[in-house]
């Protein structure tokens, strides 16, 4: 059994029965935590900020762990409320199932700063965790999100389970825990403005707003509502993501909500074809890769000389020829925004060049006589280089080459041009080097 997809939202009620008198002063804070292993080594938290409670109302601190095996949620509250101290800890699973654990920590307490675990052990030490299962052939989906996007891996299921696609709400502390709620489901970049509100809404409260932990003002992008409850954002961009925290406080509490992220669809930008050769070896394959910054990810289509070849994201032709060439045209699509973005790439597939062929006028050259030396090849679109005794030909002002370097003509020869000479012919994808010819320098 694997989790498909698991949403929470956190009202944390403790309904007691027995009031306290008085006030205490109790940690407050909240945890929200995505990672992996929470079942099995407990995560440090240690709130600084307190609160006064109000009359009747005690102290309360709550861990919650969803685990899905390769993911894992914690939660935790600190803070005060009506309830009913417990003469011990408390934990309750609710599922405990092959592929999932729920379970929560509870402690009320009635003496000042009482509520003072300073990491989930005291959840983790009290878990039941399931034996390990022999697993099947099954793969299922598995997700732990908060949010309505949620990136899928996948695992082998326990034998005699199924996958299964579900919802978890957590209630629980009389505090009320403010969220953000966002009031359009598809955001996208380019919208003119979008909403984010803090809720619930409560008498003599104010509200404040922050973004990466830093407080928000009203600027050109941003502006707040009367009651500070509203925050509007223009213009939206693909930055605007946050994280954004709103916070509620009157004179004896503070809540504050757990980060949220905005999914804001955006792309696809030009897509980006990898690799960069253009030029491409016959009788070799093409594996061409195609790669555009787009949310949600993009859909891919691959055409080949105006004819769709492929809909994926990688193109794979075994065993090329000089036929395959032409323009490869990657065309990436977002099914949220609608929009399309398509980059082309001129593919040229080559033969590898032959084996050139040295002409000569003559071998055996009299001092201060002309010799021409033709460098012969079958092959078209190819470079031609001239070497000297295995070197670099270095051209003197009596040296004089063709437009397309394929004659080397020599003036008044005299000893030092002496030696052996060699033409190479290449093209992007091979070269191949001629054999030597002699030129010496008669003798009178």
């Amino acid at each position: 059994m694997a989790a498909c997809c698991i949403h929470y939202s956190l009202l944390v009620l403790l309904l007691g029965v027995t009031p306290y008198s008085g006030t205490l002063k109790c940690h407050s804070g909240t945890l929200m935590k995505f990672g992996s292993g929470f079942t099995k080594e407990a995560v440090t938290w240690s709130p600084q900020d307190t609160i006064e409670t109000q009359p009747g109302e005690i102290c309360q601190e709550t861990f919650l762990v969803v685990d899905v095996g390769p993911k894992s949620l914690l939660l935790g509250s600190k803070g005060s409320g009506k309830g009913t101290e417990w003469s011990e800890d408390h934990v309750n699973h609710y599922a405990q199932e092959p592929g999932i654990v729920a379970a929560v920590y509870t402690n009320f307490c009635s003496d000042p700063v009482c509520n003072n675990a300073t990491s989930s052990d005291v959840l983790v030490t009290h878990l039941k965790i399931p034996s390990l299962f022999d697993t099947s052939t099954t793969r299922c989906p598995v997700c732990l999100t908060d949010k309505a996007f949620c990136p899928i891996n996948f695992v082998f299921c326990p034998k005699n389970t199924a996958c299964y696609s579900g919802g978890i709400t957590v209630k629980g502390a009389h505090l009320s825990k403010v969220k953000i709620s966002s009031l359009n489901e598809s955001v996208w970049e380019g919208l003119l403005s979008h909403k984010l509100t803090c809720e619930p809404k409560t008498q003599n409260s104010i509200y404040l707003w922050r973004i990466n932990g830093q407080s928000i003002t009203e600027d050109g992008k941003r502006k707040l509502s009367d009651d500070n409850r509203t925050l509007t954002l223009f213009n939206i961009v693909r930055n605007d993501t946050g994280p954004y925290e709103c916070e509620a406080r009157n004179p004896v509490s503070t809540s504050r909500s757990f980060p949220f992220y905005l999914e804001i669809s955006y792309g696809p930008d030009d897509p980006i074809i990898s690799p960069s050769n253009t030029h491409f070896h016959s009788r070799t394959n093409l594996s061409l890769s195609c790669d555009a910054e787009s949310i949600p990810p993009a859909q891919y289509s691959w055409f080949v000389n105006g004819v769709l070849q492929a809909s994926s994201q990688e193109l794979f032709i075994p065993d090329i020829t000089t036929n395959n060439s032409g323009p490869y045209t990657c065309f990436a699509h977002n099914s949220v925004t609608g929009l399309n973005r398509t980059t082309v790439k001129i593919i040229t597939v080559l033969e590898p060049v032959t084996l050139p062929v040295i002409q000569v006028t003559k071998t055996l050259v009299k001092e201060n006589d002309h010799v021409m030396l033709t460098c012969l090849s079958n092959d078209t679109e190819i470079s031609i280089h001239w070497l000297f005794n295995g070197q670099s030909l270095r051209l003197t002002d009596r040296m004089k080459l063709s437009q397309d370097n394929s004659t080397l003509s020599i003036n008044a020869f005299i000893k030092e041009d002496s030696g052996e000479y060699e033409c190479e012919v290449s093209n992007t994808v091979s070269s191949k080097r001629s054999d030597s010819i002699q030129l010496d320098m008669m003798r009178e």
